[in-house]
Parts: structure tokens; C-alpha cells; sequence
């Protein structure tokens, strides 16, 4: 009985795991196949990203799908602020797609982006690899005189073993 139950558990699991993977697929292939409709209809992939994201289609799924499909991140990117897409959206769905910082960045400043937003916007994300390090902590400061220690002598003492 434990086998079997066990089993079925094993069975329903593996298919949960394809269905939630084929979910996925399905997201990223529906929003290939509108890009595919509005470049079949003569229209440049700009022109196929602003329509889809001003008709209301998930700026997310619209920017990761299109970088994913090969289509230039910087294009890509360019085009869904100048949609009027969410700044957030389009950085997080960009990055997640795998393109870089540096062309993430300056691609949102040619689409119109205000330099200050993108960089609120990075800090509020907090993606790896995006946005400012700080400089690690300066070292401390070390006296060049010690305070003596036990109480004995004049108050200091020399660190040089030349000096007294």
C-alpha cells in the first residue's frame, strides 16, 4: 500500500513539474507569436513592442520574450520606455533575460529614462551586478605613539625600538 501510494505521489509530482514548465513556455511562446504577428504585418520589432505593451500585455513578458527571441536588448529595451513601459519592469525583465548592466543602463537613457530614475529604480530592485558598490571602510587610524601601558614612564612610549 505504501508503494503505491508513494508512487502515485512520485508520478503526480513529475507531471506537476511539466505543467508548471509548459506554463512558463506557453507565457514566453504567446508573446513571440504576437511579436511574429505585428513584424509579419510589415512593422518594425519597436513598432511590434510599443503596440503590445500600449494594447495592455505584461511589459515583462514583452521584454523578456523579445531579448530571449534574439532580438537586440538594446532595441528591446529602448523601445518598451519609449511604450511608456514601467521603468522597473522593463530593467528587472531585461536583466533577467540576460543582458548586461552597462547596455540596460544606457539603453533606458536613449528611451528617454531620466538618469536619476534608473538609478532609484536599480537601488530599489537590488539586482546582482546592477548599481553602485560602496568603497569598503577606510582602515583606522593607528597613533604613531602608543599610551603606555602599566602605568610606567612618561605617558607615551615610542613604537621604534631605536627611541625611548
Amino acid at each position: 500500500m505504501k508503494k503505491i501510494v508513494s508512487g502515485t505521489f512520485l508520478i503526480s509530482l513529475f507531471l506537476f513539474s511539466f505543467a508548471i514548465d509548459a506554463f512558463a513556455i506557453s507565457s514566453n511562446d504567446s508573446v513571440n507569436t504576437m511579436i511574429r504577428e505585428q513584424i509579419n504585418k510589415g512593422r518594425s520589432i519597436c513598432a511590434a513592442i510599443g503596440e503590445l505593451i500600449r494594447s495592455g500585455t505584461n511589459v515583462s513578458d514583452v521584454v523578456e520574450g523579445s531579448i530571449r527571441a534574439g532580438h537586440p536588448a538594446c532595441i528591446v529595451v529602448r523601445c518598451a520606455i519609449e511604450a511608456g513601459g514601467r521603468l522597473e519592469d522593463v530593467i528587472t525583465a531585461a536583466f533577467r533575460a540576460g543582458a548586461s548592466s552597462d547596455v540596460i543602463v544606457s539603453c533606458a537613457i536613449e528611451g528617454g529614462a531620466d538618469p536619476n530614475a534608473i538609478s532609484m529604480a536599480i537601488e530599489r530592485l537590488a539586482l546582482p551586478g546592477l548599481g553602485y558598490t560602496p568603497p569598503p571602510a577606510p582602515v583606522a587610524f593607528v597613533p604613531a605613539f602608543a599610551p603606555s601601558i602599566g602605568g610606567g614612564g612618561g605617558g607615551r612610549r615610542s613604537v621604534s625600538p631605536f627611541i625611548p
